[in-house]
């Protein structure tokens, strides 16, 4: 039974550390825009695949991209721009005078050669192609921060499809042919999700055993030292255990966010990346700036107030400055610095709780407590050496406290610091595993503790009850047996 309760208390520590780690990942989805990312890498590999099938001409596969990635309700500034627009903005950065002799150069050229011009026009035309599809493939990480859609319908894609000018006149020409490109799309398209979404969960995996490994390093979770406290302490196994369900909370909150970051839609505008601030963040920045301007108004008409009327004016700017200090608090708190800010907080929350709740992590165990001991020494070693010269006072320097817990501190160094390390590094890829793993294995380890730990005197014994010594419940079932029996009778 002892065996069974530590388990599952092991089980449950794991669970809510690997919460921990998918609260990150949160912040990371947020930051990175993986969603937006992944409809893009997508599109880059249809658009590759209608080129070479030579469904589209370069250009057409650009605007393809274009129109299936673009949100139509941002700014024309936070989306992907259609050739023709790239083209026309192109041209007008051209000098008129270079437009004009392109334009002389070419009636030459086409006069002089005649046919050879539309072998020229011909290879132009491969150039193009190529360079736009290298325009595609070139679109960066950054892009996804654009008014880009973050998940598409396959009906969104082939209506993007079909409204292309190149599709629309081979639809005049052949109905059976456009719908053969239609269904091939379509069928490319789920292949290239598929293959896109299990790439992004082996990533996700990854990174979330790589951030597991850090924190394990970080807080000191080691899970020999974990289980082991675990089976020599049933008080502390019990308190565990008695957190199932608010653990089981919180990962499911931390889980909800996680699946709302990745399905919601940015709002970043088109900026460089430290100048990139949501609605939120723009927004306070007006009401920042029109409260230090009344401020300064509020300043400026102090001066010309006689002392009478000051007294009034000043707790008039106090109150705005107090309105303006809160402002810049819930400001930050709405930004991407705030947010980071919150993350590490719910980190450390939760890190303290499993610690207050007596879990053996943290700088009191091995090796961290002897590493800031060292420094502790170091530190009291120079200011005795300091003392001492300056005031001849070394002795009176307190010596640091240990920080190290009873049977902490190891006598053979190496060989101890090198198995730490490697069942750390085992206790990280544990916690990456993911917290609804271990809250399955922690549900099936407490139904099978169940089945050990139950009353027998409270268990139903041969389709009956007992009565646990309740009168009124005596007579009761003596009645109900009476009248069973009198039933009886009547049948015999």
């Amino acid at each position: 039974m002892d065996m069974l309760d530590a388990t599952l208390a092991f089980a449950l520590t794991l669970a809510a550390l690997a919460t921990i780690v998918t609260i990150i990942i949160e912040a990371i989805h947020r930051l990175l825009r993986m969603r937006k990312w992944n409809l893009i890498l997508i599109m880059k590999k249809l658009s590759g695949e209608i080129a070479n099938d030579k469904l589209l001409s370069g250009r057409g596969c650009w605007d393809f991209v274009a129109s299936v990635v673009n949100n139509g309700t941002r700014t024309e500034q936070q989306q992907l721009q259609t050739s023709a627009k790239l083209l026309a903005g192109n041209e007008n950065r051209r000098m008129f005078i270079i437009r004009f002799f392109h334009f002389l150069w070419d009636k030459v050229i086409t006069f002089s050669y005649g046919n050879m011009h539309k072998l020229d026009t011909e290879a132009k035309k491969n150039k193009d192609d190529e360079g736009w599809l290298k325009a595609i493939d070139s679109i960066k990480r950054n892009n996804a921060t654009r008014g880009v859609f973050d998940k598409v319908s396959i009906e969104h894609v082939l209506r993007r499809y079909s409204e292309l000018d190149e599709v629309k006149a081979k639809l005049n020409q052949s109905r059976d042919l456009v719908e053969a490109q239609l269904d091939k799309i379509a069928r490319k398209y789920e292949e290239f999700a598929s293959s896109v979404t299990a790439d992004f969960k082996r990533r996700a995996q990854m990174w979330s055993i790589i951030i597991g490994v850090l924190i394990a390093l970080v807080a000191n979770v080691n899970a020999a030292r974990i289980f082991e406290s675990y089976l020599n302490d049933k008080n502390l196994s019990s308190r565990v255990i008695g957190q199932f369900e608010e653990f089981e909370k919180q990962a499911n909150v931390a889980q909800k966010r996680l699946e709302e970051t990745l399905a919601k839609s940015d709002k970043k505008a088109d900026l460089p990346f430290k100048d990139r601030k949501s609605p939120a963040e723009a927004k306070y920045d007006v009401q920042i700036i029109n409260l230090q301007t009344k401020i300064e108004g509020l300043v400026q008409e102090r001066g010309k107030l006689t002392e009478a009327k000051l007294a009034d004016k000043n707790k008039e700017i106090n109150k705005e400055q107090l309105a303006l200090k809160k402002l810049i608090e819930q400001a930050y708190a709405e930004s991407e610095a705030g947010k980071a800010q919150q993350v590490m907080d719910t980190v450390s929350k939760k890190l303290r709780s499993l610690s207050e709740l007596g879990v053996p992590i943290g700088i009191k165990y091995y090796p961290h407590c002897e590493f800031f001991n060292s420094l502790n020494n170091i530190t009291s070693s120079n200011q005795e050496t300091n003392a001492g010269v300056i005031t001849g006072q070394a002795g009176m320097i307190k010596k640091p406290d240990n920080l190290c817990l009873p049977d902490q501190q190891k006598a053979s160094r190496y060989f101890s610091l090198i198995g730490w390390f490697l069942t750390t590094i085992i206790t990280g890829i544990l916690i990456g595993m993911g917290a609804p793993f271990w809250f399955d294995v922690a549900r099936r380890i407490a139904e099978v503790r169940s089945m050990f730990g139950g009353k027998q005197d409270n268990e139903k014994r041969m389709s009956g009850k007992d009565i646990d010594g309740s009168h009124t419940q005596r007579r009761k079932l003596v009645k109900n047996i009476v009248n069973d029996a009198i039933a009886d009778q009547k049948f015999m």
